[in-house]
């Protein structure tokens, strides 16, 4: 490929007319995570881009054809990060995860190079690259150390969470046979229980989607409530975010939202995506009046036989340790933080350095008080 055409967006009305090209690669590209569908980032885009300036990298062919993407941003102001710090658009508050570079498959090495250098030389415009929620084997982070000089950047790469996922069996039989034995007793005596009080389980059509966004809002909201702490759908600007999402990829017919009812009255909501052959569980939320149901359980077991029944090969939990995902899966991977720092006296590199310092010292506390502990 001779020649390539590298354009840097920073227009949210340019943004807004990429849509179809945008998925159009990214269905060519490696890259296979739903966080990097136009319809997640133009939304993110549109409810969170205060103190964030637009810096898409776009790469061409001499026919027009994009064929890279650099879904990027540079945070002017934000909490836990320098000023003018490149990231990836997607970040808090939408926890978007694996994130990365897209590039057409057929020429990964040669337009994720130029992308890179393309990257590199605009550095002008930005003071560090912190990027956030990448595999360890993301193509910008192999293509950034092969294109980087040897001299005038450090780069690090650390753990940053880990994202169990279920490797879903073609019978929902086998599926049952390979989860924990009290998960597989309580979803056997819950759902006897359930059918006596006329539950059942749907996925939410077009008309449905406001007001069942809704729904999950204030059923996971009452849910964290009353455990006397904050949920994930407490702000408004975070509420009107997947209400958007929701919408676009209930068009795209990538939206899974699920509602367990009994009765007619819904004791709990699931949301989520099936994009490529993986199903992402993003968030869900019950009526604790309903517990004694088992709500939550028997509507995720409710979305993993769908699943298996529409050919789905991974079920996705997403980020979190929490122990209710190690009832359904032994199964996890990691993500991990990006950091590109040009080498030099400047307010960013005495950041990270302060950052470092404070991480060692907590792992050191930490230490500490778990010897006193045991002792």
């Amino acid at each position: 490929m001779t020649s390539l055409q590298v354009d840097i967006v920073t227009s949210g009305e340019c943004f807004s007319t990429l849509q179809t090209e945008w998925n159009d690669l990214l269905d060519r590209s490696t890259s296979s995570s739903v966080f990097l569908r136009w319809e997640w980032l133009y939304s993110w885009w549109e409810h969170f881009s205060v103190d964030h300036r637009l810096f898409l990298v776009l790469v061409r062919n001499g026919q027009g054809l994009l064929l890279g993407i650099g879904p990027f941003c540079v945070v002017n102001n934000a909490p836990g990060l320098p000023r003018k710090a490149l990231t990836f658009l997607g970040r808090t508050p939408a926890s978007s995860e694996y994130l990365d570079i897209i590039v057409d498959k057929e020429y990964e090495d040669e337009v994720g190079t130029v992308l890179c250098e393309a990257l590199l030389k605009g550095k002008p415009d930005w003071s560090v690259l912190h990027l956030e929620s990448l595999l360890p084997n993301a193509l910008i982070g192999c293509r950034l150390k092969a294109t980087q000089p040897a001299e005038g950047y450090s780069f690090d790469q650390s753990f940053l969470y880990e994202s169990p996922y279920l490797t879903l069996p073609t019978d929902e039989g086998q599926l049952l046979e390979q989860i924990r034995p009290t998960l597989r007793t309580t979803i056997r005596r819950k759902s006897k229980k359930l059918d006596k009080q006329h539950g059942q389980i749907d996925f939410a059509s077009t008309e449905q989607v406001p007001e069942r966004m809704t729904g999950l809002f204030a059923l996971h909201q009452k849910c964290w409530t009353q455990r006397g702490q904050s949920g994930n759908f407490r702000n408004l600007p975070v509420q009107e975010f997947h209400h958007s999402v929701a919408q676009r990829f209930c068009r795209s017919g990538l939206l899974r939202l699920a509602t367990l009812t009994v009765a007619g009255v819904p004791a709990a909501h699931l949301y989520g995506f099936r994009f490529k052959e993986r199903f992402y569980y993003y968030q869900s939320g019950y009526d604790p009046d309903f517990t004694t149901l088992s709500p939550g359980t028997l509507l995720m077991w409710g979305c993993l036989r769908q699943a298996i029944a529409d050919g789905v090969e991974t079920f996705d939990f997403l980020r979190g340790s929490e122990k209710y995902k190690a009832l359904w899966t032994d199964q996890s991977q990691v993500s991990t933080t990006m950091i590109l720092l040009p080498q030099g006296l400047s307010f960013a590199r005495f950041y990270y350095f302060g950052r470092k310092l404070r991480s060692r010292g907590a792992t050191a506390i930490r230490g500490f008080f778990e010897e006193r502990a045991d002792g």
